[in-house]
């Protein structure tokens, strides 16, 4: 074992950011017929989406591979920068850490009276698949229910801000609570924690959501975070990770192979979910040790 292997396991282990994460998911719109008829090179942001010969998923200089060889859908999937701290090089989807900002946004909107005097405002129940049973989180009490529209806020600011992509008109709460559970244009789907071992560790809780119309003009992605971005399907990220060409950290390997259960959209948005969480020691060693090697 490396003398970096061996500092990343003897840190002590950090206590979970809670972040939420949204896996954007659009039509393919292709079929095996057609395989060689790609689209034209595209920019968005600092990175250029484009395609290839063959439908392959290949990368240089930045340059990614938009075509996907199988039908279905496609979900969206950034290069975080290499200057970042946290999993630089890897290939992740749109999400960060929650502030106050959300938290605050759900408060704000509960409290909000109009002048007159009423009680608080009331959120429709949180999935039952949401785990969390509220507490203290950033320093104020929350509770089960505005700790979900908290996250959900939260997944969705970050998206916009990671891409520009807007899946909803507005952030505001009343838009949000139509699609608390059940819903058809965001669905919650799970969650999974950095297992102790891991320097950085995240409580990250996972949405799924179909791209706007607009998505292709709207994607910009921040020169920042990231330095590509691709629209592939989830088996054909698998496939190029087996073969080397991209990081993904196992929480992001564990939603693509649940994704891939899924043949439609709508029966994901409506059915889907991400399996329990199970850590396998062997490939915790295996991502640690990705995280501690230079990233070309």
């Amino acid at each position: 074992m490396t003398d970096s292997l061996l500092s990343a396991y003897s840190q002590k282990p950090a206590v979970p950011r809670l972040s939420a994460t949204v896996i954007v998911v659009r039509q393919s719109g292709r079929s095996g017929a057609d395989r060689r008829q790609l689209p034209e090179p595209r920019m968005s942001g600092a990175a250029s989406l484009h395609s290839g010969d063959q439908g392959s998923l290949s990368m240089e200089h930045g340059i990614e591979q938009e075509y996907s060889a199988l039908a279905g859908y496609e979900v969206l999937l950034a290069k975080r920068a290499l200057t970042l701290r946290v999993l630089p090089g890897f290939m992740v989807f749109p999400g960060g850490v929650l502030e106050e900002s959300d938290m605050d946004r759900v408060r704000n909107w509960m409290e909000d009276t109009s002048g007159e005097q009423e009680p608080l405002r009331t959120l429709p129940s949180a999935p039952d698949g949401f785990a969390l049973s509220g507490g203290t989180v950033l320093s104020r009490s929350v509770t089960r229910n505005e700790l979900y529209y908290s996250l959900l806020v939260g997944a969705l600011r970050e998206l916009f801000e990671e891409t520009g992509l807007r899946i909803l008109d507005s952030l505001d709460v009343s838009a949000l609570s139509p699609i608390a559970s059940g819903g058809t244009t965001v669905r919650y789907f799970g969650r999974r924690v950095t297992p102790e071992r891991v320097r950085y560790r995240f409580d990250t809780h996972y949405f799924v959501a179909e791209a706007p119309a607009s998505a292709k003009q709207d994607l910009q992605l921040a020169e920042s975070e990231f330095e590509m971005a691709l629209w592939a399907t989830p088996q054909d990220i698998l496939s190029a990770q087996d073969t080397g060409s991209y990081l993904l950290a196992p929480p992001t390997v564990d939603a693509l192979s649940a994704l891939c259960a899924y043949t439609s959209i709508e029966t994901l948005l409506r059915h889907g979910v991400l399996p329990a969480q199970r850590d396998d020691d062997n490939r915790i060693d295996q991502f640690i040790a990705q995280t501690t090697k230079p990233v070309k």
